[in-house]
């Protein structure tokens, strides 16, 4: 898919680059996007069609006797449209984060992200054990037993190194191109949805990164000196994976949204468009598969990191929609995975509600629960998702 351009889109693909999560701050990179009209060789061209053209300055230096531009309404989604892409994107960015709370539970190996906000639904209030923080993640750090019982995997895996390598070495910047092959996901024909998974993507990193810092776990390579990752080892912590975070978090988003352009469910057909959302869900497993693949990761970090993902989209969309609904926060428990490894096999259902996960042992390890409270919406994440994004996978079907 590298032909499409996708990856080149505005350096999307850069946020599949973990080891340089530095450039969530380079939106400018959005450049891609179109020239401004002038380029830096113009500027003595403009300055002698100044000279050629002004003449004589006509502004009266009382500002009454000039007619000038009413203000624009502070803080409006109708500006947003004003701006360029890469300032929006900043904004959405920090709409997306705002409310982020982080906690952490030394004693009990647990790190949970939280949302927290006053004005909550007053009918969420009567629902017993109401509490306005909505957790969107609760996950647990594995011990050191847990990581030493999957180096198993690391050796296995190896062995395919070679038939992946293109695919892995695509990944280390950009994984859109692989989400973006399932349909028609061209920056032309998608542009705002682009913009909002770009701002998923950006605000993501900051719960993955501290997760990472607070579960501090060493990468395979400080296990074994065998394992010999294919590409550099990255300089944070294995545990959860970012590339699984941030591919099951596509996945979950583009999955919703694809669900937009299916016929309307009928009691025969109560699931008209299920491939597309397997073949996402397909393509994030084998992501995050591909990083146990090169070396770097354990395949309980992509376990975590699925489950954080997912819960990142629900969250991110339901604080994008108009109509904000009580969802289901993933919570990760490490004590019985044992030698479970990682793929699509095991985390099929991870869309669904009430889902759990079960080790190769039938053990639970992971288990969506409901929270008692709905998550606020923001009018300016409201305004990209309700009237541009969604409207851009509304497609009208026939029956032949």
């Amino acid at each position: 898919m590298a032909s499409t351009g996708l990856s080149n889109y505005g350096n999307y693909g850069n946020y599949g680059n973990y080891g340089n999560y530095g450039n969530y701050g380079n939106y400018g990179n959005y450049g891609s996007y179109g020239s401004n009209g002038s380029t830096p060789g113009a500027a003595p061209a403009l300055i002698n069609a100044h000279a050629g053209v002004v003449g004589q300055w006509k502004w009266q230096d009382s500002p009454s006797d000039n007619y000038v531009p009413e203000q624009l309404e502070m803080d409006s989604s109708d500006n947003l449209e004003r701006w360029s892409p890469a300032v929006r994107s900043t904004i959405f960015v920090a709409e997306l984060a705002e409310l982020f709370k982080f906690t952490l539970k030394p004693k009990d190996n647990s790190a949970k992200l939280k949302v927290r906000f006053t004005g909550t639904h007053a009918k969420d209030k009567k629902i017993k054990g109401y509490d306005p923080a909505i957790t969107i993640a609760k996950i647990y750090r594995p011990d050191e037993r847990a990581f030493a019982e999957q180096i198993s995997h690391l050796r296995d895996y190896a062995d395919q190194r070679q038939d992946r390598m293109p695919e892995i070495l695509t990944q280390l910047d950009d994984i859109m191109s692989f989400a973006g092959s399932v349909g028609l996901m061209h920056p032309d024909t998608k542009p705002w949805t682009y913009e909002f998974v770009n701002a998923c993507l950006g605000a993501s990193a900051i719960p993955i990164m501290r997760f990472k810092h607070a579960t501090a776990s060493r990468r395979p390579i400080e296990y074994h000196g065998q394992i010999q990752p294919m590409i550099q080892t990255p300089a944070h912590s294995s545990f959860p994976s970012g590339h699984a975070t941030q591919s099951f978090m596509v996945a979950s988003i583009l999955s919703s949204l694809a669900e937009l352009q299916a016929p309307k469910p009928t009691s025969t057909n109560p699931s008209p468009n299920p491939v597309w959302r397997e073949q996402l869900f397909r393509h994030a497993a084998r992501i995050a598969e591909n990083r146990t693949v090169a070396g770097v990761h354990f395949p309980i970090d992509s376990m975590a990191g699925a489950m954080l993902g997912v819960s990142l989209a629900d969250y991110f969309m339901n604080r994008s929609s108009s109509k904000p609904s009580i969802f289901q926060a993933w919570r990760f428990d490490p004590t019985h995975y044992g030698k479970t490894g990682f793929n699509y096999s095991i985390i099929k259902n991870i869309h669904r509600q009430d889902a759990t996960i079960k080790s190769e042992t039938g053990e639970e390890i992971g288990k969506r629960k409901f929270n008692t409270a709905r998550s606020k919406s923001s009018s300016l994440l409201t305004y990209l998702w309700e009237t541009k994004v969604k409207p851009e996978w509304i497609i009208p079907h026939i029956q032949l």
